[in-house]
């Protein structure tokens, strides 16, 4: 049988030596989106098998795309097998073959999860030839709203590495649509006439992600005026340039007009120099400009490290957050935002550093009885003085047993969490879905439920102490038939009360570990904690 061949937009399957063979395609402007086959044959009649390989045949050629493909791999005559992970190109080329025909749709779409397409471009900054990726997806997005496809509806997350976009490429542009970085190191590696200093900066060539004007500009544009974001990612990487600031200032107004009714916004500011010293970055007024076209909309906001006095001020005045999470930076600059946040949900303090923890407790306690999820790791980093350790002890207690409709309850690394931290918890909180109490003191939750009645609600626990008493968690798994997720210690996980309720109520060892159990589904939060249980 004679196969017609087909022009795709961008799928660079010749990375494959095996798939011409099965497929032959013929690679053109890699830009371009074809919708019909290349023979002279109309493209209306989806069902003709001249114009279309086998469906099982085409399976298992975007087979060699998918995320949980297995390679073997011969090292010194051993056989090793590894997962190959999708890959931001894989990715691109099973969306751009998902829009060839409705055939190779049903078959290319469900290689894509949802969870791929919410945030492409994480990481942005790391991303291999970034202007190119950008503009692809930017054409991919345009071609799916035109004939219908729902990919628009799915990106729900962006990246925006403020360093690709402002200031002046440190290399040249690639411009041949089919040049990539590691052609570039190939022809190094090759080409011996070349002087070691051709080397320099090389490294920073393969890592670059620099977007140029005008396409890669008006392709992040169109990205954002095609999709419904529900979180925009901003990184700045460090101080741009005064020279640039021009160029600043416009990416910004552009900015502005697209991003005014996104409700989530993560900020991603320079790393601090060492504990307890942050490089003060510069006042950003056009950053705090954008915070106050978004306020109406912002209900949830993310700070990592320290931002800039405007920034901060800005985030002040978002009376609408309801979740704020604070990575890294001071604990002064977190208590000066929520102050400004009446209506919290959820609150998240990681790794601050400073002074007034307490302070900020208090405060939490004195003003949010409505908070459903609570998250404290290594707070106040990297030490405590023995002075404000008991002090830290009470205002966290009082918090919890202020929060009475408490969900979601998470403290790891804190010297000052202890029983009566749990005991609280326990008297005041009957709602409570999720406890995670790991790596602090060695709490054995002693009588813990003489005074009071085992969380009915509870799905996940998480406790890495040592000491658990077993009759504390027997009668937690007998009661809640809600539970699905369990992470004890190994000693706690082999004692024979417990190993036998958990069995009794349908547990399963995970990877045949005892300290892991899980039965039923899990959602998001429940699979991050068994990932995040496992690399322990």
């Amino acid at each position: 049988m004679e196969m017609t061949s087909w022009l795709v937009m961008t799928v660079s399957f010749k990375r494959f030596d095996a798939l011409p063979i099965i497929l032959p395609l013929t690679m053109q402007n890699t830009d371009q989106t074809i919708l019909a086959p290349s023979s002279t044959q109309p493209a209306s009649d989806p069902e003709n098998l001249s114009q279309n390989p086998p469906v099982e045949v085409f399976r298992h050629i975007l087979g060699y795309l998918r995320s949980d493909r297995e390679i073997t791999v011969v090292v010194q005559g051993n056989e090793q097998k590894h997962t190959m992970s999708m890959g931001l190109d894989d990715l691109l080329d099973l969306m751009a073959t998902s829009m060839v025909c409705q055939n190779w749709y049903n078959i290319a779409r469900p290689m894509i999860s949802d969870n791929d397409l919410e945030d492409l471009f994480h990481m942005s900054g790391l991303t291999f030839n970034y202007s190119k990726k950008l503009r692809r997806f930017a054409t991919l997005l345009s071609t799916a709203r035109q004939l219908g496809l729902p990919y628009c509806d799915t990106v729900k997350d962006f990246e925006i590495c403020l360093e690709n976009f402002i200031g002046e490429p440190k290399h040249k542009k690639m411009e041949s649509p089919e040049e990539s970085i590691f052609d570039l190191l190939l022809s190094r590696m090759t080409n011996k006439t070349e002087e070691c200093g051709e080397w320099d900066g090389l490294f920073d060539m393969l890592i670059s992600s620099k977007a140029y004007e005008p396409d890669d500009h008006d392709a992040l544009f169109a990205i954002l005026r095609l999709t419904a974001l529900k979180n925009l990612k901003l990184v700045i990487k460090a101080e741009e340039n005064s020279k640039h600031a021009n160029k600043r200032e416009q990416f910004f107004i552009q900015l502005k007009q697209l991003c005014s009714r996104i409700p989530g916004l993560q900020l991603y500011f320079p790393e601090k120099v060492c504990a307890g010293q942050a490089r003060q970055p510069p006042w950003d007024p056009q950053l705090a400009s954008l915070i106050q076209t978004m306020q109406s909309s912002l209900t949830v906001i993310e700070v990592n490290h320290e931002p800039d006095t405007f920034t901060r001020s800005a985030l002040s005045a978002c009376s609408t957050v309801r979740d704020a999470s604070f990575r890294f930076c001071n604990v002064q600059t977190a208590h000066t935002i929520v102050r400004g946040l009446p209506y919290l949900r959820r609150i998240e303090l990681r790794s601050l550093y400073g002074q007034d923890a307490v302070a900020l407790l208090e405060h939490l306690t004195s003003t949010y009885d409505l908070i459903e999820e609570i998250d404290i790791t290594a707070t106040p980093y990297p030490r405590i003085s023995p002075a404000e350790e008991p002090k830290l002890k009470i205002a966290l207690e009082t918090l919890v047993s202020r929060c009475q409709r408490l969900k979601r309850l998470c403290l790891g690394y804190l010297s000052y969490m202890t029983e009566d931290i749990l005991r609280a918890v326990a008297r005041h909180c009957p709602d409570l879905e999720d406890l995670s109490l790991h790596h602090g003191p060695e709490i054995t939750a002693t009588g813990i439920w003489d005074d009071a009645t085992p969380w009915p609600r509870i799905k996940y626990l998480f406790m890495t102490s040592s000491r658990i008493a077993p009759e504390f968690v027997h009668r937690l798994i007998e009661a809640s038939d809600a539970l699905v997720g369990v992470h004890l210690a190994i000693t706690v996980g082999e004692n024979r009360v417990v190993k036998e309720a958990l069995e009794r109520r349908g547990f399963l060892m995970e990877h045949g570990r005892a300290d892991i159990w899980r039965r039923g589904e899990m959602d998001k939060w429940g699979y991050s904690l068994l990932r995040f249980s496992t690399a322990l």
